[in-house]
């Protein structure tokens, strides 16, 4: 059976070769970490881009279409109205 000091250096010897993995593992885990949050926020920016183009888009669209419509309903309304004085 070791004794205490012996169980003691024994873990201390351990720990000394695994802190250098450790600390090792831990900045591959943040520069990955890293990357990854540069990623998602590239990924946001092309999201916010992507919205913003939808949205303006959108508008113009539906600018044209009450464009189109109004056109439409003052021409339709000019009808019946010369209708209505010849009925």
């Amino acid at each position: 059976m070791l004794s205490l000091a012996d169980q003691r250096r024994a873990l201390s010897l351990t720990l000394r070769r695994r802190v250098p993995q450790a600390v090792e593992q831990y900045e591959t885990v943040k520069a990955r970490e890293r990357e990854q949050q540069e990623e998602l926020d590239d990924a946001r920016a092309a999201a916010r881009a992507a919205t913003l183009a939808f949205e303006e888009l959108r508008q113009e669209r539906t600018d044209l279409f009450m464009a189109a419509f109004q056109h439409v309903a003052d021409t339709i309304d000019s009808v019946y109205t010369v209708r209505e004085c010849i009925v």
